[in-house]
């Protein structure tokens, strides 16, 4: 059995291949459609040389638990907290709120080595939104630590049970297979195929594989000393083919991960003088294997900021490219080895490389969170623009009872309710200051996700405490005032009303019973909406860096509205036609000025999101529309 673990520079030509390949794929897939699988590629070298290591310590009986743990926590923490900082630094001064409280929660994900989970329920790895989350990379560094966690002990106990070297290639063999035919299995069925790409049953068979190699290696030496071209060139072929012939629309992981693991396998296997591994061992190449582990750090948070600026013209990229070039080389040398060369105890890395730098996050992740985004930063340019992208729920009653839930100002018991989803809630501030205006006062009940209606049920709690008040207070009013985001219930996707095909036929009794009560109703259409993409980056260039240097500041950029919402009111017109007797309410239609700016308002931005007014945009509506005396629908 090899006692020693030899440096293979052909090893380290491999990782610059599967970076460079991720790189290439993240800058622009179309250069290398299925540049993804690099990273099955590091799941193979990583599974190689991590078992080599814990096996050949077994074997010689100076194996610790404790050491190994420092060496990862030396080699990965430093570089990675860097990133993180840096990252979350940036995101202080370029996010919006509601990004930046993603960027925080991603960042705990990472604390808790869990961010593969956490993506697995936000988001698609290939969907485009991804592109513009800094840390979704983070997901494969995730598995890595929690393999680190499993298998030495699991190597550990297999050693020690002194099973026979035929018995503990099979065991592994039984591992690599049940995760690649598991997670072909699992890609066919019902389960969300985010789960197995983020997960580590689902990869645990490349990480396996690499090991079996390892495995081999040490027992017989000989193996690695092995030299074949041609298994070099099939293993090129195979890595070849997950780079050029996969893509985004191919079932991965599954069998299909077989192929760039395979091919892995067969370069480290044939040797480091065979034809392909003498190309990668030259200096070039294996200097920026060297570098692998900090450009595939920094690569992803640089290219999603210029993502979310859209900055990543073709000069962009370039720029883009150089940054993650300049911070991996600094980081490389002045971080990564740095600390791979100090000498500390358990407990002092355990504080130095974890603990410390977790908490200091941790308590920035706690500030993003509590505050919703920090929208305080805004405070630092000219105007409260801070509340254009700030909750203003939190006012009023929306999904739970602030005061008596009256808005407006009247001397007389509220006889007008408010009542719906967050798209009543919007129209909140509308009617607070109209109310005020006009001297009357109404009720107001909202709640996301929750359009009203009589008899309707909920299993989320605070749907069905406003839709149990609603059937026992509704008699109360003379006015009711519905308002929705109604594209949900008359959408030309059947998927979409599928999730809501209960609500139109108890809309339709409860209209029915609002009439025989002869309890007056006002329906007040949806309002405007835009591309959701096309509105984050009016967003962004309206607050760039902080508002301070607003790229919309004497130019506004022209949206257009999204062609669902005329669709979706004229459907809910010909709905309506039953009830002659009830009155829509259109105050945005009726404020022409205030449409043809949508969706900035006088000296911000009107909308909060790409459907939804913010609070001064409501107010600025309700200025406007009392300005011009137009008449009430009551």
């Amino acid at each position: 059995m090899s006692i020693e673990l030899r440096y293979r520079p052909d090893i380290d030509g491999l990782r610059a291949v599967a970076v460079l390949s991720v790189i290439l794929f993240h800058l622009k897939n179309s250069l290398v459609p299925g540049g993804f699988t690099g990273v099955d590629i590091f799941f193979v070298i990583s599974g190689y040389l991590i078992t080599s290591i814990i096996y050949i310590d077994l074997k010689s009986g100076r194996f610790s638990l404790k050491e190994f743990y420092i060496r990862r926590l030396r080699r990965i923490q430093p570089v990675l907290w860097v990133v993180v900082g840096v990252t979350f630094a940036f995101g202080f001064i370029i996010l919006l709120p509601s990004d930046l409280v993603f960027l925080a929660n991603s960042i705990r994900s990472i604390l808790r080595l869990t961010s593969n989970f956490f993506f697995a329920q936000e988001v698609d790895y290939f969907n485009p939104a991804a592109e513009e989350y800094p840390l979704l990379h983070t997901w494969s560094l995730a598995i890595e630590e929690q393999y680190y966690l499993i298998w030495p002990f699991f190597l550990l106990i297999l050693l020690k049970s002194r099973l026979s070297f035929k018995v503990v290639v099979g065991v592994v063999s039984m591992i690599t297979l049940a995760s690649f035919f598991g997670s072909e299995y699992y890609l066919h069925s019902h389960f969300d195929p985010k789960y197995i790409y983020y997960m580590l049953p689902g990869r645990m068979g490349e990480l396996a594989i690499g090991g079996l190699l390892g495995i081999i290696h040490r027992e017989y030496p000989r193996t690695e000393n092995f030299s074949s071209d041609w298994l070099s060139v099939l293993g090129a072929a195979l890595i070849g083919t997950g780079f050029f012939v996969f893509n985004s629309h191919t079932l991965f992981p599954g069998l299909a991960a077989a192929v760039p693991c395979l091919g892995a396998v067969a370069v480290i296997a044939s040797g480091t003088d065979s034809l392909v591994n003498r190309l990668l061992k030259q200096n070039s190449i294996v200097f920026i294997g060297a570098l692998s582990y900090s450009l595939y750090l920094w690569h992803y948070p640089v290219f999603a900021y210029f993502t979310y600026l859209r900055w990543l013209t073709p000069l962009g990229a370039v720029a883009a490219v150089a940054i993650v070039f300049a911070l991996s080389l600094w980081s490389k040398f002045k971080v990564e080895d740095r600390y791979r060369r100090s000498q500390v105890s358990f407990g002092r890395a355990l504080w130095s490389f974890w603990a410390k730098p977790a908490m200091i996050l941790l308590a920035f992740v706690i500030w993003a969170n509590d505050s919703n985004g920090i929208p305080q930063r805004y405070f630092l340019s000219k105007g409260a623009i801070a509340r254009d992208v700030a909750p203003f729920y939190d006012n009023y009653c929306h999904q739970k009872i602030v005061g008596d839930c009256s808005i407006g100002q009247g001397k007389k018991p509220p006889g007008i309710l408010l009542i719906g989803d967050s798209h009543a809630g919007h129209f909140i501030p509308f009617w607070d200051r109209v109310g005020t205006e006009a001297n009357f006062t109404l009720t107001a009940r909202s709640s996301t996700w929750c359009p009203a209606a009589i008899g309707l049920r909920s299993d989320v709690t605070y749907c069905q405490e406003q839709r149990t008040w609603f059937d026992k207070h509704y008699r109360e009013y003379k006015v009711i005032i519905f308002a929705a985001r109604w594209e949900f219930f008359f959408s030309r996707d059947p998927e979409v009303t599928r999730n809501w095909q209960n609500f139109l036929p108890a809309f339709r009794e409860t209209l029915r019973v609002l009439r025989d009560q002869q309890i007056r109703v006002i329906v007040m259409p949806q309002i405007p909406r835009f591309h959701e993409r096309e509105y984050d980056f009016a967003m962004r260039e309206k607050y760039f860096l902080l508002g301070l240097f607003s790229q919309a500041k004497d130019r506004e950029i022209h949206l257009a509205f999204d062609p669902v919402t005329d669709d979706t009111n004229q459907r809910l017109q010909d709905f309506l036609k039953d009830f002659p007797e009830v009155k829509t309410f259109d105050p945005v239609a009726l404020v022409p000025e205030f449409r043809s700016r949508l969706p900035y308002r006088e000296n911000g931005m009107a909308y909060k999101n790409s459907d939804h007014l913010n609070e001064d945009g409501a107010i600025e509506l309700a200025n406007q529309f009392i300005s011009r005396r137009l008449p009430l629908p009551f």
